[in-house]
C-alpha cells in the first residue's frame, strides 16, 4: 500500500486540476486511489485508519505536519520529504501504475 501513496498523490492532483475528482475532497480522491477502488466505503474498509498507534500521514501541508509532529504522544518512525515539478506529475503517477505498484 505505501508504493502506491506518491502515484495516488500525483493522480489526484492531477484530477483536482483538471476539474475531475470522483470524491468530494482530494484527501478521499487519494484514497480511493490507494485502495484501487471507486467505491468510497471500500477505500475506507481497505485502507482506513484502525490502529491508533501506527498510521500514516501523507500532507503537502508543511505546518500542520509540524504542528503534528511536535506533539509529544506522537513517536514518527519515518519521515519522507519530496519536492517534484508539476510538468512531471503525471508522467510519475502513470509508470506507477504501469509498474503495477
Amino acid at each position: 500500500m505505501v508504493k502506491r501513496l506518491i502515484p495516488s498523490y500525483i493522480n489526484a492532483k492531477v484530477r483536482e486540476a483538471e476539474g475531475e475528482l470522483r470524491a468530494r475532497s482530494l484527501p478521499m480522491e487519494m484514497l480511493l486511489f490507494v485502495a484501487g477502488t471507486m467505491r468510497t466505503d471500500k477505500a475506507i474498509k481497505e485502507c482506513g485508519a484502525y490502529d491508533n498507534e501506527r498510521f500514516i500521514v501523507f500532507t503537502d501541508n508543511r505546518k500542520g505536519f509540524e504542528k503534528l509532529a511536535s506533539e509529544k504522544s506522537i513517536n514518527i518512525i519515518k519521515e519522507y520529504r519530496l519536492d517534484f515539478s508539476e510538468s512531471i506529475a503525471e508522467v510519475i503517477a502513470s509508470v506507477g501504475f504501469l509498474d503495477g505498484e
